[in-house]
């Protein structure tokens, strides 16, 4: 049988309920501190970067934290419901844990570490992807074998492929564009519109039957 794979770059909304329930950018991701997570007021503050490579002079690559390069990149995102919780699970699960807080060029109290404690490397993260990918698709080949379909697969995706998914979906259900701009961290609702924000056919038969009742109601 021939495997069926999704074609659209948005990933498919399975794929979010698997994968992701928010994601931002994976040097942001990975660099999130626990004095950027205010609970009580549910925002999460993103105003720095972590990148790994080698300086000038240096021997080795390491960590190293950046500035957003514009003021738009600096910004407090709103938590959505699942994401609280997922903080919350996270600052339980450390909890009576013996571990020691990396520090990078003075930052430190990041919100995930691996089990060497120290932060993840966005790369890695994009590895581990593909990872679950493989082993999920050589799982659904089974099943489709025994249930005599055709499998149905997920396709190679990365971490920014999550944040070009959420800019889509909030898209989708907001219709101030500078609220998005200003939530993703774009210099200008073009930048968002451009690049991030594809229309599926879901949607743009949704609102081209919303227009069809306006229509109707005037005629």
């Amino acid at each position: 049988m021939k495997p069926r794979y999704f074609k659209a770059r948005t990933v498919a909304s399975f794929e979010q309920n698997l994968f992701f329930s928010h994601c931002d950018d994976s040097a942001e991701f990975v660099g999130l501190t626990w004095d950027d997570i205010d609970m009580e007021k549910r925002t999460i503050s993103v105003n720095h970067t972590l990148s790994y490579y080698k300086k000038r002079g240096e021997k080795i690559c390491r960590m190293h934290v950046h500035r957003p390069k514009t003021d738009a990149g600096t910004r407090l995102i709103p938590m959505l419901d699942s994401v609280k919780l997922a903080f919350e699970m996270a600052k339980e699960e450390l909890e009576g844990c013996e571990y020691e807080q990396p520090v990078i060029d003075g930052l430190s109290n990041f919100v995930f570490l691996n089990k060497y404690s120290t932060v993840h490397n966005p790369q890695t993260l994009n590895r581990e992807i593909k990872c679950i990918v493989a082993h999920y698709n050589a799982e659904e080949e089974k099943r489709a074998l025994k249930e005599k379909r055709d499998p149905v697969l997920l396709p190679d995706f990365s971490l920014h492929i999550c944040r070009h998914t959420f800019a889509t979906r909030l898209v989708e259900v907001c219709t101030n564009l500078k609220v998005i701009t200003s939530i993703m961290g774009h210099k200008s609702v073009e930048t968002t519109m451009d690049i991030y924000a594809d229309p599926s056919e879901t949607k743009n038969n949704e609102i081209m039957g919303l227009l069809s009742d306006k229509m109707d109601d005037v005629f």
